[in-house]
């Protein structure tokens, strides 16, 4: 067996920003659901191997700075002291 690392990271702990030029992953809005206090976006990585799907938590109040809309672009940012890693074994085929 081959060890590995897994990363995970919860969605409130990466930030979204708009626009599609500057420092960030650059990614595209697939969903938009209401939820209250917060809206949970699922957004697809460009530039990605996997076309990886991610889904980001974004407070109610700061809805008004992002385009919550299907298909538009925006910037995300992984705040790395909230990262959790473990290692783990693949398993053998």
């Amino acid at each position: 067996m081959q060890p590995y690392l897994s990363i995970a990271v919860r969605p409130e702990h990466i930030e979204v920003r708009a626009g599609n030029a500057g420092e960030g992953i650059p990614a595209v809005v697939r969903n938009v659901e209401f939820r209250g206090p917060f809206y949970r976006l699922s957004l697809q990585m460009l530039h990605s191997g996997a076309g990886g799907l991610v889904s980001v938590d974004v407070p109610a109040q700061a809805s008004g700075e992002l385009p919550l809309a299907k298909d538009a672009r925006v910037l995300l940012n992984v705040l790395a002291e909230k990262l959790l890693s473990f290692q783990a074994e693949a398993l053998a085929n």
